[in-house]
């Protein structure tokens, strides 16, 4: 009994492979039968089977019984919960050594929210001497079951129960109960409860779910991830659940928000501002059309149609596989943004979530839509996006749990009550998105927990070494540095991603709110006279567009207004002097197709408060930094296919140098002016030496270190004067993304009429 014989299918686990499962003359015989996995540790000829499942009995020499049997399922539960091995050794000596004669770490050191319950059944199977050990499987099973009840109905009010005080006794019980029941009853019998497994991220690798969710195949046989392994860039994958085996699709890199064909077999998805399709099969791609930014998602009819939003806050559109017709549109965009269609059966209507400017926005919900009119209906409020699941269900987010509620696909229609599917579910408040996925056969998979994007305010050396934290873990956005590096003003968000500026202290690490506004209030610049300049995205709820406003860092006087703009607006650096500030903005293009814009970069005047046009091309600028003599510009743009650095002067009509290679984005410069900073396409911190005088020149970029940086509004990172530290903020979760849960037969947890 080991991992790599416990197979998961529709029907809930199967062990496979009863090659071994025969009583053995002698357990030194040479000529005894190959043991079936040769990694991670296989002996083969003296001891048949895998070490690491192996119970002390086998390994010195004695008869093995069903209790040997209960140690393996002991060490397969302990990985299960940990994710690591129950035994562990550099050579085989060392493993015998540590099965023989030591225990393994306790399961709550690595997991503290373990039910003591759990890790009891746990260390019981893994007791040296078979007659400590539960005496039968049926022992196993009545205490899991036991404890899985325990589970369910044991929930304090309000507790917010955490995620291992369920799943713990939930996913890990009822996997095992089923294991355990298969392996009395020969397998044979249909699952008809609510199933739960694990599905975990391919070997040194892990999930990105930023901004890239799972999907799950129609039929439900496959998962679809945008996976990061090592230091090569993001690429989708597709686990076959079928076989237990994921596959990387080359050709994908930097992909987002994927989406199936109906029948399974093409996967949709978003790269380098075009949506295409890959065979997954043959791996072959094709570009349909041009998609802009396109952060939320897409869906795909029997009929092949797809819908997608080019924009994160524009219109939706529709078109035609196998056609050179142009998209057309289906949703305006209007006072709301539509995002994440999900086809309906019929192929004509669709939902789609709204997520409006405001937190709170009344308008913000689930809608319905149809390709054969513009007219939209509202069916509920909601923060998230939706999804449809047969024969009549939407599955929507709601504050931390994932609940069905019944609908009649023909007649289009709420039905009956909402029950809750899973709790502990994510939820990224940057996209609106709940990470989870369903398929047409009844097969659900989402990623636990309860807040997606907590970061923390990491300082690392040049080299890479952690030298210490600033502030507690929060949704942080945007650090900037005062110009002492003693304070950090920095975007500290709620869960529905509304943002105050607060100021943290870098050495007591004692944080104080500076902004207080309702409106979403982010892009803190700290300026030398002692300002910090900040936008606040005022939205449809109140008056359209942004402000941009100063307060003195002291945090005593009132905020002034700077400059007001009817786009989105924000600042993204202010030049020494303190007389010119470098403003992002992003806007609607008209035609998202025809290259309209998305970002600019404009510079205002802060003696005349009139704000000019940078670079407002058709392609992406953004996150643009002055260099410290005020001579150059810094900044990011897609003009060549995919996000790279550029150096202007500030007279845009001077020149224009690339500075990044393979991708780039967020530019800082360092105080002496002689070196500017990147992140690389797999979040590689980068280095270039460059010079200003007489012109400007640029060295080859180096790699600095790896980071789990947070994505999101601006630079995400802070250098200090000295160019020897880097203030990063650094996802929390998504650093060690290893694992999402897979649940079947979720319907039956709903209320029996």
């Amino acid at each position: 009994l080991k991992p790599g014989n416990v197979m998961m299918t529709r029907n809930g686990a199967k062990l496979l492979d009863f090659g071994l499962a025969k009583p053995v003359a002698s357990a030194t015989n040479a000529s005894a039968t190959r043991a079936t996995e040769q990694k991670p540790l296989t002996q083969e000829g003296t001891i048949v089977g895998t070490f690491q499942y192996m119970a002390p009995e086998q390994l010195e020499g004695q008869e093995a019984d069903a209790r040997t049997d209960i140690f393996a399922l002991g060490a397969l539960l302990y990985e299960m919960a940990t994710g690591k091995r129950a035994f562990e050794g550099k050579t085989r000596t060392s493993l015998i050594a540590a099965i023989v004669a030591s225990d393994p770490r306790p399961i709550s050191e690595i997991q503290p929210l373990t039910p003591p319950a759990f890790e009891h059944v746990v260390e019981k199977c893994l007791e040296k001497d078979p007659e400590d050990r539960w005496q039968s499987a049926h022992d196993v099973a009545e205490q899991l079951r036991w404890l899985g009840a325990a589970a369910a109905t044991d929930r304090p009010s309000g507790s917010g129960r955490p995620f291992w005080a369920w799943i713990a006794g939930g996913l890990l019980v009822a996997t095992t109960i089923a294991l355990i029941v298969l392996l009395r009853r020969g397998g044979h019998e249909e699952a008809t409860t609510p199933f739960y497994s694990s599905v975990l991220a391919p070997p040194e690798a892990a999930f990105v779910f930023e901004s890239a969710p799972m999907a799950m195949s129609p039929d439900g046989h496959a998962i679809a991830f945008v996976v990061r392994k090592g230091a090569e860039k993001p690429m989708l994958w597709v686990h076959d659940l079928t076989s237990n085996l994921a596959k990387a699709l080359p050709g994908t890199e930097e992909a987002a928000f994927p989406f199936w064909s109906p029948d399974s077999r093409f996967l949709a998805f978003f790269s380098r501002g075009k949506l295409r399709t890959i065979d997954v099969a043959t791996g072959s791609i094709e570009t349909l059309t041009d998609a802009g930014p396109a952060w939320t998602g897409g869906s795909w009819s029997r009929e092949g149609t797809i819908l997608f939003v080019p924009a994160r806050a524009g219109d939706m559109y529709r078109m035609q596989i196998g056609s050179a017709e142009a998209p057309r549109r289906v949703v305006a965009n209007g006072s709301f943004h539509p995002r994440y269609p999900v086809f309906l059966p019929d192929g004509r209507h669709f939902l789609f979530s709204s997520l409006a400017e405001m937190s709170g926005d009344p308008k913000s919900g689930i809608y319905l839509g149809s390709l054969d009119s513009p007219a939209t209906t509202f069916l509920f409020r909601s923060s998230a996006n939706a999804l449809y699941a047969a024969p009549g269900w939407i599955l929507n987010w709601d504050a931390g749990r994932l609940r069905a509620i019944g609908f009649d696909p023909a007649k289009l229609r709420l039905t009956g009550e909402a029950f809750t599917v899973a709790d502990n579910v994510q939820f990224n408040p940057n996209s609106g998105a709940a990470h989870d996925s369903v398929s047409n056969s009844g097969s659900l998979v989402f990623r636990g927990g309860t807040t997606t994007f907590n970061s923390r305010l990491i300082w690392f050396s040049r080299e890479g070494h952690e030298l210490g934290t600033v502030g507690a873990d929060a949704n942080y956005y945007a650090p900037s540095l005062a110009p002492d590096g003693e304070r950090v003003a920095v975007d500290i968000s709620d869960d529905e991603n509304n943002g105050d500026i607060w100021v943290v202290e870098t050495k007591r690490r004692v944080a104080s709110r500076f902004t207080m506004h309702p409106a979403d209030e982010s892009a803190p610049v700290w300026s030398n006279d002692g300002f910090i300049y900040f936008f606040r995205h005022l939205g449809s709820a109140t008056a359209e567009g942004s402000d941009i406003r100063r307060k003195k860092d002291t945090g005593i006087a009132a905020d002034e207004l700077v400059y007001h703009s009817p786009e989105l607006m924000w600042p993204s650096d202010i030049s020494l002097d303190g007389r010119r500030l470098l403003l992002g903005s992003s806007r609607v293009p008209e035609s998202v197709f025809a290259g309209g814009r998305q970002s600019d970069i404009y510079l205002l005047s802060l003696d005349t408060r009139k704000a000019v046009p940078y670079l407002n091309t058709s392609f992406d600028e953004s996150q643009a930094r002055f260099s410290p003599d005020q001579r150059f510009i810094a900044y990011q743009s897609n003009e060549t296919g995919q996000a790279e650095v550029f150096v202007r002067p500030i007279d845009p009509a001077g020149g224009k140098w690339q500075v990044s290679e393979g991708g780039g984005t967020m530019p800082q410069w360092n105080r002496a002016g002689n070196e500017i900073f990147y992140i690389s396409p797999n979040d590689r911190l980068m280095s270039v030496a460059i010079h200003t005088r007489p012109g400007f020149g640029a060295s080859a970029p180096q790699p600095l270190f790896q980071t789990a940086i947070k994505k999101g509004l601006g630079v995400t990172y802070a250098v200090s004067a000295d160019g020897k530290r880097f203030l990063v903020n650094t996802l929390v979760e998504d650093a060690n993304a290893s694992s999402v849960t897979l649940l079947q037969n979720w319907q039956q947890k709903a209320p029996r009429k």
